[in-house]
């Protein structure tokens, strides 16, 4: 794993498990100790705040002194890449070039291809996580069907996103909060089911028992209390029934919202997420040696002295495209440009999400009139000592949603979501701390203390396994 995969992923996880901490508890303080118990509203003033995320990471950008437009011109060059609409199956896919085009240091340094037609010409392979798959889409369906279908992604990623929080805040009122707790945090495993069946990842005992062991410190943590006390409850008549099907209802909406998390994770990782930017770099190496053998090769630097013997495919030209991109590897990076592919990675997954913001701001609206005429949610404007508290809980969600996305790409959602119980440890301590609060139980330490492991194994496996990878690679080069 590279730079940004372990030092900088784990900045990002730690900014994460504060922001997650901080918002938990400033939600805390405006729905309970102020009053303001306005669920849908709060979830709509959260998301809509993620449209921030793009302006200040472009603020961020001119104080490090990283060239914006520079930027901008490589993320609409991925953009147009990523969401390309799948070629037509009744165009004729296009004879393979001779030899495969390189797009990595061409993205990676800035540098878009000089005319349209460059750009457009692009063989149609379908991306999956690969940067081979990702930098190889076909040719746009007219000029903007790359923006419907980014569109179209932003509205599902809206959509799958909002979907975990509103059945979240809508069990509230209806099941105990260590119900809602110790079931929704089970995402980690539907995380790890749906990656195996839908990432194609490799299921190992090691990997399931560290999920297993993380999902029993959430139970530990919700319910460890009432398993040490000794009390049993009294029977209530039909006041009890009626409390125990209000409970089940509530307790369905958590595991809605649990699987629709998980959902979202997996679904984020196919269908939006780019390659591991280590990854992107870890291949230019073989890219610059294929572009060297190809520059010094006669019949490609001169296709006329070919004979008429020769194999056809062999005596066929390189494509403008091909050439071109292999000529950008042979010149020199531009000096300005500190690290771009990292750069380009979080500014890309920072856009996406500042989009997010931007559809829950037009669209979700809508409900909260509807909610005000049905009784379900009265609205009413936020009192005045309420509002530092909802900018700390729009700013801290902005934050961990961004940090969050980053590290789906990262890390994978298996172990994105292993990370995020930890914050369940953080909020506990956090709550330890505040004024007329229970000390810190005996549950809350054994269950993160439980979560804690759990998030360990998960990492030195992973680090493990990568270490595998790349000692076999190293093999198959020297053999």
């Amino acid at each position: 794993m590279g730079g940004l995969q372990t030092t900088g992923a784990l900045g990002i996880f730690a900014a994460v498990l504060l922001a997650y901490t901080l918002q938990t508890e400033l939600a805390q303080i405006v729905q309970q100790t102020q009053g303001y118990r306005k669920p849908y509203f709060l979830f709509y003033l959260t998301h809509s705040g993620y449209l921030l995320l793009a302006p200040l990471h472009l603020a961020a950008l001119r104080i490090l002194s990283i060239p914006i437009v520079p930027s901008l011109y490589t993320l609409l060059s991925i953009l147009q890449v990523q969401f390309a609409p799948p070629r037509s199956t009744s165009q004729p896919s296009p004879a393979p070039p001779s030899h495969r085009p390189s797009y990595s240091r061409s993205l990676s340094r800035a540098s878009l291809p000089s005319t349209p037609t460059l750009r457009e010409d692009r063989p149609g392979v379908r991306r999956r996580t690969s940067k081979r798959r990702l930098l190889g889409r076909g040719r746009r369906d007219g000029r903007w069907g790359w923006a419907w279908r980014m569109a179209s992604t932003v509205l599902k990623l809206s959509i799958l996103i909002a979907a975990p929080a509103l059945s979240w805040y809508a069990a509230m009122p209806l099941t105990a909060v260590t119900d809602i707790t110790a079931i929704y945090n089970t995402f980690a495993f539907w995380a790890y089911g749906l990656a195996v069946v839908w990432l194609g990842e490799t299921p190992t005992r090691a990997k399931l028992a560290s999920v297993v062991v993380a999902v029993l410190g959430v139970f530990v943590i919700a319910y460890g209390d009432s398993w040490m006390s000794s009390s049993v409850p009294e029977d209530g008549g039909e006041e009890e029934r009626k409390e125990g099907t209000s409970r089940l209802i509530g307790n369905l909406l958590a595991f809605f919202g649990s699987v629709s998390y998980a959902w979202y994770e997996v679904w984020y990782k196919i269908n939006v997420a780019l390659p591991d930017p280590d990854e992107l770099e870890g291949e230019d190496d073989d890219d610059e040696e294929e572009a060297e053998s190809f520059l010094a090769s006669p019949t490609a630097m001169d296709p006329s002295e070919s004979t008429d013997d020769a194999d056809p495919e062999a005596q066929a030209p390189p494509s403008p495209h091909s050439l071109s991109s292999h000529l950008r590897i042979a010149s020199p990076p531009p000096a300005s440009l500190t690290n771009p592919t990292v750069t380009t990675f979080l500014l890309y997954s920072n856009l996406l999400t500042s989009l997010i913001g931007l559809a829950t701001l037009l669209l979700f609206w809508i409900p909260i009139p509807i909610f005000h005429y049905l009784d379900w949610e009265h609205f009413e404007v936020p009192p005045s000592n309420t509002w530092l508290p909802i900018i700390g809980i729009v700013l801290s969600g902005v934050c961990f949603n961004a940090g969050f996305m980053i590290l789906l790409s990262l890390w994978g959602p298996v172990v994105a979501s292993v990370g995020n119980l930890l914050t369940l440890m953080f909020v506990a301590l956090a709550d330890a701390f505040l004024p007329n609060s229970p000390p810190l139980s005996m549950s809350s330490i054994v269950g993160s203390g439980l979560i804690v492991a759990s998030f360990a194994g998960l990492i030195v496996g992973a680090r493990r396994e990568s270490q595998q990878e790349e000692e076999k690679a190293r093999q198959q080069n020297l053999g």
